[in-house]
Order: structure tokens, then C-alpha cells, then sequence
């Protein structure tokens, strides 16, 4: 497989993708806002966050946005005065909420895992096609359904909650899922 795809060459699964104020922006960050506000959770760190496009649903002061594209981060710097938004590197991060949206189809299991022990949340709200759910065929797109990332979570104590499926009216195949994962507490007196 080839390289991992980039933010701005999402535009074939997403026609307005890297556009703000869309149908599609509303769709997701209803969701996304929604569980957050269910959670109660005060920071956020959106992994992967393109644009910046779902910053707006959180307090600038609590929100931080992670991509490695970094003419996304630009963009995002541009569009949302005083948000918080960088590359990453290498550091460990903690939040209530870590979002993941259509990013970590782009991973192999290996750099996941790598991306998720750097990663000290309470909650993980993931959202994308999972495999069998419409057309996602971008390469190198690591097609998972929800036992593969209920299994690959598991292994870092995040137990899956809630699914979410919900039509996305520009998503070839319409459907995306939002899965929202735990963090375990371990037993200290095993």
C-alpha cells in the first residue's frame, strides 16, 4: 500500500471536505457535541483534525487539534483564532476526550497501537465508515469493523460503550459510525 492519504485528497470520498460551514460539518459536530456534553468532558484533543472544522462545537481554551498535514494546520490556524492546533511529536497526551474523525482508517494496527500508548484519555469518540459500510475504498484504507477496533482498543483498556451510525449526506455509502470507547480503571489490588 501506498502512502497515507493527505487532508486535501479526502475531497474523493467527501466532496466538501476541507470546507467549513457544510452540511457535512453540521452532521459530524452535532454528534461530536453531543457526546461531549452527554460526558460532561472538558478537554478535548481532536487527532487528526484537517482543518480545525470541529473546534468550533468546543472553548478554545480546551481544545487541542493534532495533524501531521501541516498546510491543514495552517489553514486551521488561520480559520480559528485561538484554537490551539500542532504536529505532533512524539509526546504523550491527555484529554477527557480524544475525537479521531477519518483518521485512523490511514493507520496500519501497528502505528495505531503506537498513536493510542501515547494517548491518556477517558474517552475515545471515533468516527468513520467501517468496513461493509458503503464505498470507503480510498487506498490505503485499512478497513476495520467495529469487532477489529473493539479488539485493537482492548488491548489499551478502552471498552467500547455506544455506537452511533449516522447518514452523512455527502459520504459515498452515506453511512459513517461513531464509536465511543471507556478507558478501564485497573484493579491496583490484583
Amino acid at each position: 500500500m501506498g502512502q497515507a492519504k493527505r487532508y486535501s485528497e479526502w475531497k474523493e470520498f467527501i466532496p466538501s471536505y476541507g470546507q467549513t460551514n457544510t452540511s457535512t460539518d453540521h452532521e459530524y459536530s452535532s454528534v461530536v457535541e453531543g457526546v461531549a456534553k452527554e460526558l460532561g468532558v472538558l478537554d478535548v484533543i481532536d487527532f487528526g483534525c484537517g482543518d480545525g472544522r470541529l473546534c468550533q462545537v468546543f472553548p478554545k481554551s480546551r481544545y487541542l487539534g493534532l495533524d501531521i498535514d501541516e498546510s491543514a494546520l495552517e489553514k486551521a490556524k488561520k480559520a480559528f483564532e485561538g484554537y490551539a492546533f500542532k504536529k505532533p511529536t512524539g509526546e504523550v497526551f491527555t484529554s477527557d476526550l480524544l475525537v479521531a474523525s477519518n483518521v485512523f482508517n490511514e493507520m496500519n494496527d501497528h502505528r495505531l497501537d503506537e498513536i493510542l500508548a501515547k494517548t491518556r484519555c477517558k474517552w475515545l469518540l471515533l468516527a468513520e465508515p467501517l468496513s461493509g459500510q458503503g464505498d470507503a475504498t480510498i487506498e490505503p484504507f485499512h478497513s476495520r469493523n467495529k469487532k477489529n477496533y473493539v479488539k485493537l482498543m482492548r488491548g489499551h483498556d478502552l471498552l467500547l460503550m455506544k455506537q452511533i451510525t449516522k447518514k452523512i449526506s455527502e459520504a459515498k455509502g452515506g453511512e459513517v459510525s461513531f464509536l465511543l470507547f471507556k478507558k478501564a480503571m485497573r484493579n491496583p489490588v490484583a
